[in-house]
């Protein structure tokens, strides 16, 4: 703290650990004051950000003085060099899992490649504005506006946050969920799925790869109707749904509620950090649980 900064166009110091500092899980914030009227436009801008609300963009540059080799090192680092984090933010849990490392040169590439799918990727923030706050404040180092500092304590580099645990009644998908299933492969016939249906006395049927990790599903609706359009001899993979929704077995039931009824269906995949099967949670358990609270 006590580090001299530029922010949204004024001078101003950082004051300490931000809200949320994780330097430790990737996720470093700072506290940092600065003179609103004395700010700019150019870098102070309103904006919303869809299932969020009302947040600010904020132009922020902090001096690196350049005082011997080492921090030359430590600031020449490349984008290939630069290794973070993409976390699956659809699993409402506290430990949220890592869907895998990347590399800022790959962020920044537009896109990166995800179980075997390309997905589009986009910085938040503006590359452009960032050079632009960088040009400004060594405009101002230069002309003697803006004055190097030394900082007055150092910030906690390695600390987690942690998130406190939720306490009360709370059920959770492990209590609830089936975990004893019938599962089946694309490759079988849809003969064969009627059969595993029918055996495992179920309406649902994951199918998986050679590592037991859900690709699809297939219900008795989709095995009905290929039946009906003499389609028996297809593969379970022309007829599945692809698009699987799933959930992870220690979130809480109340979101596989509000997931069964948004995607209007009856059951929900459960599975694990690498998408391995683990069970099944269908619409009627949940009613059990409704039944026995009343």
């Amino acid at each position: 703290s006590g580090t001299p900064l530029f922010i949204g166009g004024a001078n101003g110091i950082v004051i300490g650990e931000g809200t949320q500092h994780s330097p430790g899980a990737g996720f470093g914030t700072l506290m940092t004051t600065g003179n609103m009227k004395e700010m700019s436009t150019d870098f102070v801008r309103a904006a919303t950000m869809t299932g969020y609300g009302v947040t600010m963009y904020l132009g922020i540059g902090i001096p690196i003085p350049l005082l011997n080799e080492d921090i030359v090192k430590q600031t020449a680092v490349r984008d290939e060099d630069l290794v973070t984090e993409i976390i699956d933010y659809g699993t409402p849990s506290r430990d949220r899992p890592v869907i895998r490392k990347v590399t800022y040169a790959e962020l920044k590439s537009g896109s990166v490649e995800i179980d075997g799918e390309e997905v589009r990727t986009s910085p938040v923030s503006s590359f452009k504005k960032a050079r632009e706050v960088a040009a400004e404040l060594g405009r101002r180092i230069e002309n003697g506006t803006f004055l190097m500092g030394l900082a007055t304590r150092p910030i906690n580099a390695v600390k987690r946050n942690r998130p406190m645990a939720e306490k009360g009644n709370t059920v959770y998908v492990s209590e609830l969920m089936e975990t004893k299933f019938v599962t089946i492969t694309g490759q079988e016939s849809v003969k064969e799925a009627a059969k595993r249906l029918l055996v495992g006395e179920t309406n649902h049927l994951p199918v998986i790869d050679s590592e037991n990790r859900v690709i699809g599903i297939v219900t008795t609706y989709d095995v009905s109707k290929a039946f009906a359009n003499d389609e028996q001899d297809l593969s379970v993979a022309e007829i599945m749904t692809r698009n699987v929704i799933t959930i992870s077995p220690d979130s809480p039931v109340d979101f596989a509620a509000r997931a069964l009824q948004k995607h209007n269906i009856g059951s929900l995949v459960v599975v694990d950090k690498n998408r391995r099967v683990l069970g099944l949670l269908n619409s009627y358990d949940l009613g059990d649980l409704v039944g026995r609270r009343g």
